[in-house]
């Protein structure tokens, strides 16, 4: 089907400084092209295409200089053209720019889901994210992702507000910041980054839950009571199944009313790796940061969980009781003395005003829980059900 070219009109959208449009005059206005040879070079020297339901994108060469045109069409109709770079230029283009500087509208979640192509973020510095939607390797829209965070992340999540936190309010170096959902109709923001205050860097991951009651209804044995640790304890399991990894110890996970009365709350293992990973599960209603302190809840024969003596008497135990094969068993010792053994913290926070802290700056070598004699933690993981919605600004 032969395309068209149609006259169209341009109008203004809020005010003076965003012109809107379609058609002949707008695609001559905002775009190198010229006239209708130009975009017949266009079609014919296609790099990359995208179809969605709601209209097309046709990147190809720019007849009149560098670069390439993406063309948008409607059916069979041209309604615009803009010019478009790779995504490497962009990000080298913004790292140059004053980060200060927005310079974009917000868009709807009707634009976004509409439109071609695909959404990535992109943190270029502490103060500077992006949001992009690619075609191939083009960028067909670029905004702050500052100007369009409220709208993109709160998934239509009428308590969007309980999770206000930005990459600054939290107490670690912020690498990625993503929006996705647990097995319950909890919404959550995902913070993933490194908390560098300890002798070992620590790898973080922050979830800031949108709905705490979806959250508890899904995973508290008693949604009214907490303090058995069972939220902990069942969600520390299916993170580790979404990272791919075979559940060891429970076999099979958590059922309800369950308790892990000997040891680590799940022991897992990586395949790809080769590597078992230790999970001890928290579930506290207390605005202290993870610390040694929490540690020495529950533990025995003196010793802190996660501690080498510690894990060396868990698997003793389970070993004994039949939890555990001798192979297992074994082999989860022989990582130990090698190294190889993942320790990992997963901390349920239910209390009002939870600050956004992760770890406390350690005072000395007995209280640093990345210290292989007090604890040797490697990474922890904080899910916040009840999170400010203001600024955080606590060390």
């Amino acid at each position: 089907m032969p395309l068209t070219l149609v006259a169209g009109a341009t109008s203004v959208r809020g005010d003076a400084e965003y012109v809107a449009g379609y058609g002949a005059e707008y695609v001559y206005e905002t775009s190198p092209l010229n006239s209708p040879a130009d975009i017949d070079h266009v079609l014919s020297t296609e790099v990359v295409a995208e179809t969605s339901e709601g209209y097309d994108v046709v990147i190809g060469e720019n007849p009149n200089g560098d670069g390439h045109i993406a063309l948008y069409i409607l059916g069979s109709t041209i309604i615009g053209a803009t010019s478009v770079e790779t995504v490497e230029d962009t990000i080298e283009r913004e790292k140059e720019e004053d980060t200060d500087q927005d310079g974009s509208d917000k868009i709807g979640e009707d634009d976004i889901d509409d439109a071609p192509g695909q959404e990535e973020w992109w943190r270029l510095s502490e103060r500077q994210k992006l949001w992009i939607r690619t075609v191939g390797d083009f960028v067909l829209n670029l905004y702050k992702a500052s100007n369009i965070y409220d709208q993109y992340s709160d998934d239509d999540d009428e308590n969007d507000s309980q999770c206000g936190l930005n990459a600054t309010d939290i107490d670690m170096a912020v690498d990625e910041q993503v929006t996705g959902r647990f097995s319950s109709s909890s919404t959550y923001t995902l913070f993933s980054g490194e908390y560098q205050k300890t002798k070992n860097n620590v790898a973080t991951d922050y979830y800031c839950v949108h709905d705490r009651d979806a959250f508890v209804q899904t995973y508290a044995d008693n949604p009214t009571d907490l303090t058995d640790g069972s939220a902990g304890e069942r969600v520390s399991v299916e993170l580790m199944e979404e990272r791919g990894y075979e559940i060891v110890w429970p076999e099979g996970g958590f059922d309800e009313g369950d308790a892990s009365e000997i040891g680590p709350d799940v022991i897992a293992y990586d395949e790809n790796t080769g590597e078992y990973v230790i999970v001890e599960a928290k579930t506290t209603g207390s605005t202290d940061a993870v610390g040694i302190s929490l540690f020495r809840t529950d533990a025995y024969d003196g010793d802190p969980q996660l501690s080498e003596e510690w894990i060396r008497n868990s698997i003793r135990r389970l070993e004994e009781k039949g939890r555990l094969d001798s192979v297992t068993a074994g082999n989860i010792r022989r990582s130990l003395e090698t190294g190889s053994l993942q320790q990992e913290v997963v901390l349920v926070r239910d209390v009002d005003s939870a600050t956004g802290r992760t770890l406390t700056s350690p005072r000395s070598e007995s209280t640093d829980i990345t210290n292989e004699t007090v604890i040797g933690v490697d990474s922890v993981t904080i899910t916040d059900l009840q999170p400010e919605d203001e600024d955080v600004n606590d060390d």
